[in-house]
Order: structure tokens, then C-alpha cells, then sequence
């Protein structure tokens, strides 16, 4: 491998490296920029949907806020069917009436959503009672026992009603209440009440065991239900005894019969019951009332029909959420749902929503694509622009070399010959005169071949430095011929070749021009095909003038040569670059010749190109040189 080979592979492995390390860099920093890009919009996807969400919870929470916490807070006494008003007063004395005088409980005639189907209480000493049924209700058909299809429009309060005397007991209730309670995370270091590890119980204290254990249920569940709505009221002992339901036999005498006692009815607590064979839960609110001065309570609540809230809630917000449903949170979902997305705050419930389609990995935002593209443009147009400025550089430097050893080559020979003919001549007789005539031609010949040389390098030198200084004069086709056929007479002679001249130009045609350059470039071309067309059978070569478009004459040389190579028509044109063929290799020259040619040719406002012969069987042998009539100096 050359030096120059050695070094454009280093050359081109060097840029290949900074193209990888530019566009892997890049492609990192791309790649990172979409990453980025992607979890912005997927946070603010979710930050849409939370927003989404936050909209629904509000107005689910703003429909059933003002129905359920009103439940949640009502007096005690408006669970018994007739209870004792503590404010009431004869008129005739204003002394107290409160004993005599029983009121009708606002429930009686309740009017409220179709979604709250009852108002219960029970305790252990009196059993369960609604002031909205009647006492024959707990015979009716459990509303479990109705087909699901048909239940919504079936059951009516009082089979709800007979499922909650069939499927609870009242220590059962407490025992749901004080489980939702403990795992909703309001209150600490509770836990569900339970049998004490006491001795085994015989049948004679089987009764008294049962008594106790229910009294402790009571007071944990009242110390829970404390620690989460403190208030109280103050009310006469038998009056609150009696309106509660707490059994008579329980009353601790401690104090007055009329005496002011505590009664605790803090708010309800939502809570789920298994009312149904198919599972599907159903809400209720309940609460344990209790007064200070009785071992028991009883418990109050308020039976929801869970699938016709849900409904009714769902429907409030399909207009945010199309796909949306209510997930009921059992106990032992609550405390790990505590921040849940999606949690009602009235009810133990959550709202499950479809999410927005996940953000495509390259949908990604005007902004960035338009950045990037900057980015990848401005950088690949850089590494392009390096790239190009290297091979250019590359490639000049191997041109220069290859200029320093044509020049070199070309000024061998003349040189060379100089020295020969001049020992030559030195050592001659004087009586050799026509020896000494024959060297002395040869050495002429060789001093022009060299000034020639020396011509073309010091006349590309200044290609780019300063326009040719133009003559431009009127002159007639026919005597630039002549011109060019005076000037490669003696290449022509000298490679056995036959310059045959056509003229098919009218005689009255004539262009302004240089005539010295136009005569250098034909002459140019004329010894190329000397050199280029040496082994040609056909030893002529044709120089023709004719007229072209626009009163433009066209100057063509062809030889019977096998001409350019296709693939070398553009690289013959430029500096230091000869055709690839071994005819071109071995015909010599520094490849200064067409590049000078084309440039003159442009300065006279023409065009020198290759084209296919006419006469040479298609062979890219035919040089054509197009003049306009009148050209403007460039």
C-alpha cells in the first residue's frame, strides 16, 4: 500500500470515528429528549386525568353530601315510631308534660331519595324496628329471596327489612360496625371484640357470660365511637332510656329517676352488609347510641340501595368519565385505600375510571420535533461540511502530488534531452553540418515542448488569482482554422497523423472572439488526439467549423480513437486529472490541457464539452467547442 493510500485510509477512518461519535452522541441526546418528552406527557396526562377526577368526586360528593350527612346526624329519638318530647308543657300550669305527651317521628312520612329505602334500629333486650313499618314487616319475604332481575323492582322496604332481621343479629352489627371503624384508621389500639380467656363457662353462669360479653362489646364500642364524634347530650335519664330502646331491666339507679344523664349519638359511620345470595353489597349508615347510665346500646342506621346510588352517581358524571364505575371498599380495603385515587370521602367507595390511551412513545410535541430537526440539520450539515472540506483537501493533496510528478516526469524528458544534444553537439566535428542542424532542431523542439509546460502551470496559477486579459476582434471561421491547422502541423507530422479541416460555415460568417485563445484550445484538443488516438487504424483527425443555434458557431475535433472512458466525461475536465484507460496512462502530459480549455472556453462566453462521434462508432471521441457571435468579456 502507498503512503497516499495509507494516509486517505487514515483519512476517511478518522471521519468515519467523529461521524460515529457526533451522531452517537446525537442519537443519545435524542433519545434521552424523547424519553423526557414522553414522561412530560405522560404527567400531564395524569395531571389531566386527576383533574378529571378531582371534577367527579366533587360532584358525586355535592350530590349526596346534603342527603347522607343530615342521616348521619339525626337525633336518636326520630328512630322510635312515637317518642317522648323532653321540651313539653301543660298550658294551663306549664308544668312538665314530657310522660304524658308521645310524637310521631318525622320518619313516619319520610320523603327523601328513592335510594335510601329505610330507617332501622336494634338492640339486644328489644329486637329490630323500623318507625317507617309496621310490626307485621319482619314476616315478609327476605329481599335476598328475590330472583336479582326482578329485585330492583320488586323489593319493597319491608323485604329489606326481613333480609336485615335474617342476616344480622345486633351483636353481628356491632361486630361490622367496630371492624369498619378499626380498619377505616380513625381510631388505635382497638381491636374486635372477643371472648375473655376466662375459665370455661358451666350452664349456670352461661347466661351472665353472654350478659358481660355484650356489655363490653358496648363500652369498646362506645369508647371507639368517642374517640372519633366526642359530642353529647344531656337528657332525663327515663326519657332517654325510653326513646332508645335500652331495656328498662339495664338502668343503674346511681342517680334520681329524673336526673340529666349523657346520651352519646355520635354520627353514623358507613359501613357494607351481605343482605344478598349473589353478593353484591349494599350501604348502609349506622351508628351505636347509647345513654351513660346502661350497660347496652343500640344501634341505628340508615339502609341504602347501593346499585341505585351508584347509578344515580355514575350518571352525574358521564360527561367527564364515559366509562365509569363505583367499587365498594370492604374494611379490609380501607387503610391501604386511605390516599387511593379516587376515594369518596362520604362513602366507603372508590371511583374507577377509564384512563386517558397511554402517550405514544413518538407522539411527541411540536416543539421538540422542531428542535430536534434543528439540531440533526445543523449537525449533519456540519459533519457533511467536514466531510467534504476533508476529501477536498484529501484530494488536492493527492493532485498536487500527482501534479509534483507529472512536472517532474514532463521536465525529465526535455532536460534530458538538453543534456544529450548539448555533449552531443560539444563533441561534433565542425565538418558535421547537418548533424549539428538536426540536434539543433531537436533541442528547439524540446525548448518549446518546455515553454509550453511551463505555460500551462504558470496560466493555471492564474485561473484563480485574475481573469484572462481578452482581445476580442471580429474574425471569420476559416482563419481560426487555418491557425489551428498551422499549429499542430508538426504534433500531427510527428504522430503520423492527418488533420483533415471542414469548414461548413457560410462564407459571410463571422464571430467576435479571441481568436489566440480559441486557436490554443482547438490546438489543445488537436494533440490530445494525437496522443490519445496513436493506435487508431484511422490515422485522421477531423477539425470542422460549422454553424450552431443562435448564430453561434461550433468547433468540433474527432479522432477514430476509442475515446474517453463513460465513466471519466467530467473527471477529464478537472485539474491534474487524465482518463483512467492504459492509452491515457501512457500518453503523458500533467492533465492541465482540457481544464485550461474549459476554462477559456467559459471567459469567451462558450461551452467546451464531450459527446458521443458520429463518425467512431459512438465512442465519446468528438470535443465540441460552442462560441456565441458576440460574447461579453467575463
Amino acid at each position: 500500500m502507498t503512503p497516499a493510500q495509507t494516509t486517505r485510509r487514515h483519512v476517511l477512518v478518522a471521519i468515519a470515528l467523529v461521524w460515529a461519535l457526533v451522531c452517537g452522541g446525537l442519537g443519545w441526546a435524542t433519545r434521552s429528549a424523547i424519553q423526557l418528552d414522553s414522561f412530560e406527557a405522560r404527567e400531564d396526562q395524569r395531571r389531566t386525568d386527576e383533574v378529571r377526577m378531582e371534577r367527579a368526586l366533587a360532584r358525586m360528593e355535592a350530590e349526596i353530601a346534603p342527603v347522607l350527612y343530615p342521616e348521619r346526624a339525626r337525633p336518636y329519638m326520630h328512630f322510635r315510631s312515637y317518642y317522648i318530647a323532653t321540651e313539653a308543657r301543660y298550658r294551663s300550669d306549664s308544668s312538665d308534660a314530657s310522660r304524658d305527651i308521645l310524637v310521631a317521628s318525622p320518619l313516619k312520612d319520610y320523603r327523601g331519595p328513592d335510594w335510601i329505602l329505610l330507617h332501622f334500629q336494634v338492640s339486644e333486650t328489644e329486637g329490630w324496628s323500623s318507625p317507617q313499618l309496621s310490626s307485621e314487616a319482619r314476616f315478609a319475604l327476605p329481599a335476598g329471596g328475590i330472583p336479582a332481575p326482578v329485585r330492583p323492582r320488586e323489593a319493597a322496604p319491608e323485604n329489606w327489612f326481613a333480609a336485615l332481621q335474617e342476616r344480622y343479629t345486633a351483636p353481628m352489627l356491632e361486630q361490622v360496625l367496630m371492624e369498619t371503624l378499626i380498619h377505616s384508621g380513625e381510631v388505635e389500639g382497638l381491636s374486635a371484640a372477643g371472648p375473655r380467656p376466662d375459665a370455661a363457662p358451666d350452664a349456670e353462669s352461661g347466661v351472665r357470660t353472654a350478659a358481660a360479653e355484650s356489655a363490653r362489646r358496648a363500652e369498646r364500642l362506645l369508647q371507639m365511637q368517642r374517640e372519633i364524634h366526642p359530642a353529647s347530650t344531656c337528657e332525663p335519664e327515663l326519657v332517654a332510656m325510653e326513646n332508645l330502646e335500652a331495656g328498662s331491666g339495664q338502668v343503674l339507679y346511681n342517680r334520681e329517676t329524673g336526673a340529666c344523664v349523657q346520651v352519646y349519638a355520635p354520627l353514623m359511620t358507613p359501613v357494607w352488609l351481605d343482605l344478598t345470595q349473589d353478593g353484591e353489597p349494599m350501604l348502609a349508615l349506622v351508628r351505636s347510641a347509647s345513654v351513660e347510665t346502661s350497660k347496652n346500646c343500640t344501634l341505628q342506621g340508615v339502609l341504602i340501595d347501593w346499585p341505585k346510588l351508584a347509578r344515580e352517581l355514575t350518571e352525574q358524571v358521564r360527561d367527564i368519565f364515559p366509562e365509569v364505575r363505583l367499587k365498594p371498599l370492604l374494611p379490609s380495603e380501607m387503610a391501604a385505600s386511605a390516599t387511593v385515587r379516587g376515594r369518596l370521602h362520604t362513602i366507603p367507595a372508590k371511583l374507577v375510571a377509564a384512563r386517558s390511551p397511554p402517550v405514544e412513545t413518538w407522539g411527541l410535541s411540536s416543539g421538540l420535533i422542531g428542535g430536534l430537526a434543528v439540531a440533526w440539520g445543523a449537525t449533519l450539515l456540519a459533519l457533511v461540511a467536514i466531510t467534504y472540506g476533508a476529501t477536498k483537501y484529501l484530494t488536492l493533496a493527492e493532485r498536487r502530488m500527482q501534479f509534483v510528478a507529472a512536472v517532474t516526469h514532463e521536465l525529465r524528458t526535455p532536460l534530458t534531452s538538453f543534456q544529450l544534444y548539448s555533449d552531443l553537439l560539444a563533441e561534433m566535428p565542425q565538418e558535421s553540418a547537418e548533424k549539428r542542424r538536426h540536434y539543433a532542431g531537436i533541442l528547439r523542439a524540446e525548448a518549446a515542448r518546455l515553454a509550453r509546460l511551463v505555460e500551462n502551470v504558470l496560466s493555471y496559477s492564474r485561473v484563480e488569482e485574475t481573469a484572462p486579459n481578452l482581445r476580442l476582434a471580429p474574425t471569420d471561421p476559416s482563419n481560426i482554422l487555418e491557425a489551428a491547422a498551422a499549429a499542430t502541423a508538426e504534433p500531427c507530422q510527428k504522430a503520423g497523423k492527418e488533420l483533415v479541416i471542414e469548414n461548413h460555415c457560410p462564407r459571410e460568417t463571422r464571430i467576435e472572439t479571441d481568436s489566440q485563445f480559441v486557436v490554443q484550445i482547438l490546438t489543445n484538443l488537436v494533440e490530445n488526439a494525437c496522443k490519445y488516438s496513436a493506435d487508431a487504424s484511422d490515422r485522421r483527425i477531423w477539425l470542422s467549423a460549422a454553424p450552431g443555434p443562435g448564430g453561434s458557431i461550433t468547433f468540433e475535433v474527432d479522432d477514430a480513437g476509442f475515446g474517453v472512458a463513460p465513466k471519466d466525461r467530467r473527471a477529464i475536465f478537472e485539474p491534474f486529472r487524465r482518463g483512467t484507460s492504459e492509452q491515457g496512462r501512457r500518453a503523458g502530459g500533467v492533465g492541465l490541457g482540457l481544464s485550461l480549455s474549459r476554462y477559456w472556453a467559459q471567459s469567451l462566453g462558450g461551452v467546451l464539452q464531450l459527446k458521443r462521434s458520429s463518425r467512431n462508432g459512438a465512442h465519446y471521441s468528438c470535443f465540441s467547442l460552442t462560441l456565441p457571435s458576440a460574447p461579453r468579456q467575463c
